[in-house]
């Protein structure tokens, strides 16, 4: 399994967006990469592979009759695209865990 977890900055807060990749369920952010204090929109999404092999639309990357390993959404839309998930970040170097609900 694995995803990316990308922080926003919301509301009055100012900075880059900071973002990473998610491995087996964790994250992590190099804390002068990371996201700056205040508050952040976080979107956080997650795939999986099914073991099964599907055909692709051929374009530049993928000559006709290309296949790949599918990938599915593990992580639900309302975490992801449609987040409206808000953080405060206190510290470069604050820890933020995140339970999500799958239902």
């Amino acid at each position: 399994d694995k995803g990316t977890i990308q922080f926003f900055p919301h509301g009055q807060t100012k900075g880059p967006l900071a973002g990473g990749r998610i491995e087996d369920g964790v994250y992590h952010l190099d804390a002068d990469a990371g996201p700056a204090v205040g508050e952040h929109l976080v979107r956080i999404v997650g795939k999986r592979r099914t073991g099964r092999m599907i055909k692709v639309p051929p374009d530049q990357y993928a000559p006709e009759g290309s296949v790949v390993e599918e990938m599915v959404d593990i992580v639900p839309a309302r975490y992801g695209e449609d987040s409206d998930l808000v953080r405060n970040i206190t510290a470069p170097s604050t820890e933020i865990n995140f339970e999500l609900d799958s239902k």
